[in-house]
């Protein structure tokens, strides 16, 4: 078995150097690093013990990758280093991605390669394999995107790894997007580059797994969604103490107090009694349940910059750790939220956390930010860090959007990084491929158009918090 893994893997034969580098997209946070130590120290494992006749392959961290490291979740402003390792490795057939938290099974990946021997020639064809997926209807997060009836714009889904070939990075390179002014969804921005401007289409490879298999010989690759739960079901107390220890509060206006805080009350509101919902009005929505209005706060129709800075100061003078921000329209499950958060447990960390989207990332500048619909997460650290820089992250104006000017231009001032999280969402369950998003567990999702948040509530979330109700455990199987 040995002896057939080394002459078939990757398609070299004879080769004393890894014909395949790994990329392993991670982020600088210790918990972060973390995971993506383990999935590299599992690749070298399996390496070492399976293949005798060559070098083990260079395995790249993201963070590694010098002064653009910080954007190398956007694909295109690290493939000129890509390409400078490819100059200098010229054994190396394919540039393998692989999430933190992704793990790769060689002996599957090697007789995947056997499959495609003498098939592909990835030295002069431009080869883009992942897990396909594909919007089932035009949405907000991809700008709308319309596809083609026939043939559907397919991209990949990261966590199962994407796979490109020597000539396809080296062709990139020469072909990189001008321009890029936000930065949402990176898959689907590099798929959407590819077939517009090579005619380089994701081939679809079943082999790479969204979930753990039951049969380990079918899959090359697959997430470990468990390592981002950090208290167990059966930790019931330990979990209800730490989210009545979270300075939660949840951004809204009296316009909205019947319309959507009403519906956080009838779905997780009972799971985070600690919250302040903070508004233009003071206003009894329920029994031990009425708005606040914060000294020195203006509130707008768009952009919170003013009310958002308040909630900071407010946050400081409070004795926690840790602040949580919601949107009035934001749908949470607080027990997920709770067993994430935990996994963060060093306190002299700044910790800014979310979903991340990017202004200019995609060109290697610009910055990373927090968008937030789907929660915006911050320590007393990074909130010291950036209240201490005083007027030079004063809001321009009270309306200035709070994601793009605090948990983006005043983070990146303040040298704290923006800390991504798969299973927050900015938008709705419909604007994302189930596909993707059953896996991920989701933490949280935005907007309440066109949806009935009650029912996105209890078809994605009430399960997975019931057990902190009912004080009762769930079997952990079925959450992560």
């Amino acid at each position: 078995m040995k002896l057939l893994l080394s002459f078939i893997l990757f398609l070299v034969v004879g080769s004393q150097a890894a014909p395949i580098m790994f990329v392993i997209q991670t982020q600088p946070s210790s918990f972060h690093l973390g995971l993506a130590e383990q999935t590299k120290d599992n690749i070298l494992k399996q390496w070492r013990s399976m293949v005798k006749s060559q070098e083990p392959p260079e395995i790249l961290l993201s963070t590694e990758l010098g002064d653009k490291s910080d954007f190398a979740w956007t694909y295109f402003p690290i493939i000129s280093n890509l390409a400078e390792k490819l100059e200098e490795n010229p054994g190396v057939d394919f540039v393998g991605f692989l999430r933190e938290n992704t793990n790769l099974n060689l002996a599957v990946l090697g007789n995947f390669a056997k499959t495609i021997q003498g098939k592909v020639n990835p030295r002069e064809e431009s080869l883009f394999y992942g897990k396909g997926l594909n919007d089932e209807s035009p949405t907000i997060i991809h700008h709308f995107h319309q596809n083609k009836e026939d043939s559907p714009l397919l991209f990949p889904d990261p966590e199962a790894g994407i796979f490109m070939s020597r000539h396809l990075i080296l062709n990139l390179l020469k072909n990189l997007p001008d321009k890029q002014d936000f930065n949402i969804d990176p898959e689907f921005e590099l798929s959407l580059h590819l077939s517009n401007a090579l005619n380089v289409k994701l081939t679809h490879v079943k082999e790479l797994c969204a979930k753990a298999p039951t049969k380990p010989e079918s899959c090359i690759t697959h997430p470990r969604i468990k390592e981002y739960k950090c208290l167990k079901n059966k930790e019931v107390e330990k979990t209800k103490d730490f989210l009545n220890s979270v300075f939660i509060r949840v951004s809204t206006v009296q316009k909205y107090h019947q319309s959507r805080v009403t519906k956080i009350l009838q779905t997780y509101g009972d799971l985070i009694a600690n919250a302040e919902y903070i508004s233009d009005t003071s206003e009894e929505i329920a029994d031990g349940v009425t708005t606040v209005v914060l000294p020195n706060t203006v509130n707008t129709e768009n952009g919170h910059c003013n009310k958002t800075r308040t909630m900071l100061d407010s946050f400081l003078e409070s004795d926690s750790d840790w602040m949580l921000i919601l949107d009035d329209d934001s749908i949470l499950s607080p027990a997920r939220f709770a067993q994430f958060l935990a996994c963060f447990d060093d306190a002299q960390e700044p910790v800014i956390l979310g979903q991340r989207y990017g202004y200019g990332a995609g060109t290697g500048t610009g910055y990373n930010y927090i968008t937030g619909g789907g929660g915006k997460i911050i320590n007393r650290v990074a909130a010291l860090k950036i209240v201490n820089l005083k007027d030079s992250c004063a809001c321009p104006s009270a309306d200035t959007p709070e994601d793009m000017h605090i948990f983006g231009i005043c983070a990146l001032k303040a040298e704290i990084p923006i800390l991504h999280s798969h299973r927050m969402f900015q938008a709705r369950p419909p604007d994302y491929p189930s596909a993707m998003i059953t896996p991920r567990k989701p933490i949280s999702f935005h907007k309440h158009w066109e949806i009935d948040p009650v029912e996105v509530y209890d078809q994605w979330f009430r399960k997975a918090d019931e057990y902190l109700r009912t004080d009762k455990k769930v079997q952990d199987k079925d959450e992560l």
